[in-house]
């Protein structure tokens, strides 16, 4: 049986796939355990990225995709929460339980 991922995005995050569906402040607030499903925000910043995450948060895991490694390792530290994973690649290439985009 072959699992679906659900992938939740704001506007900026579904010019990667037209696969997101809308996201929601509900979603975003949703620990999603071990489900596949993502909640995506895309952000132009670090210091956006850090505040949706302690907006949002719920202190168990969180993610950030950039291609600036001193960015992901700033934000690692400035998020409490255990574990906080990062994907530090070229965003061309990335196809993307919050998980924040940053852009710069």
């Amino acid at each position: 049986m072959k699992k679906r991922l659900d992938c939740a995005g704001c506007e900026k995050s579904r010019v990667y796939s037209d696969k997101f569906y809308p996201v929601t402040d509900e979603l975003f607030k949703k620990e999603f355990s071990l489900g596949l499903e993502l909640a995506v925000k895309v952000v132009d910043s670090l210091e956006e990225a850090i505040t949706h995450i302690v907006q949002y948060s719920t202190g168990h895991s969180e993610s950030i995709v950039t291609e600036n490694i001193t960015n992901a390792r700033i934000f690692t530290n400035a998020i409490d929460t255990a574990p906080v994973f990062m994907l530090t690649l070229p965003l061309d290439s990335v196809m993307v339980s919050n998980l924040v985009l940053v852009q710069k």
